[in-house]
């Protein structure tokens, strides 16, 4: 395959992702090593993206032209019904970051509001689950107004970084194992107490520029959202 072939891929899998999550009634996403894509705040997002640009550009320009037209989809009236699993990990990577402790406290604002607004679902996968994540890492099922259902998988070895995934088998796989990821992760209550936690041991550490970067964050528009149940599932097979 050539740069060119790879180009196409690259924006094409992105592209068909944007436009998935546009006409979904239901999002359901586990964001593996990292924050979910729909979840960034802008300055972590900006950073995310560079740092993807160096080993994964062709994705991540793609990547980065679409994030506000995808976050822009969780704010549509009516709104998607969306859910989010998160790694623990990617909590404590927040908490403890000392490069620019000022984008991990707006992320972490970020996911705290998310958290709070009625049209969300977050909860994090915690360390003493017993449940391990997927060996393929992060994940999205959309499922449109026709019930059609289409997993994109974060692939870095296919073009552009992008598994998009519609057969039965593989959707209802992936949608098993979402909903045993929601099942062995913390409720929702608990996982904004956990949230909570890492904001009060991120303010321990010292910042710069935490005022300029947390107004920024929350001048964000902030996206509406319907939780959508891990029993989604149950109407894949």
């Amino acid at each position: 395959m050539t740069i060119v072939d790879n180009a196409d891929a690259g924006r094409a899998g992105a592209l068909d992702r944007c436009l998935a999550e546009e006409a979904a009634v239901t999002i359901r996403c586990y964001g593996g090593p990292n924050v979910p894509d729909l979840l960034m705040a802008r300055p972590y997002a900006e950073r995310m993206w560079a740092e993807r640009e160096r080993h994964r550009p062709l994705a991540a320009i793609a990547g980065a032209l679409l994030l506000p037209v995808r976050q822009a989809a969780l704010r549509r009236d009516p709104p998607v019904h969306a859910s989010f699993v998160i790694s623990e990990h990617v909590l404590t990577g927040l908490e403890r970051r000392r490069k620019r402790p000022d984008i991990e406290i707006a992320q972490l604002h970020r996911l705290r509001e998310s958290a709070d607004d009625r049209h969300a679902s977050i909860r994090i996968h915690h360390f003493e689950s017993p449940l391990l994540p997927p060996p393929g890492g992060a994940f999205t099922i959309t499922t449109d107004r026709g019930g059609r259902h289409t997993v994109f998988v974060e692939a870095p070895g296919e073009p552009g970084g992008l598994l998009t995934l519609q057969d039965h088998r593989s959707v209802t796989l992936y949608a098993e194992w979402f909903a045993a990821l929601s099942e062995a992760s913390l409720d929702e209550d608990g996982s904004r107490v956990r949230i909570d936690k890492a904001l009060k041991e991120r303010h321990r550490l010292p910042g710069a520029g935490l005022d300029a970067v947390c107004d920024k964050a929350a001048s964000e528009p902030r996206p509406r959202r319907v939780s959508a149940s891990s029993e989604d599932a149950s109407g894949l097979t």
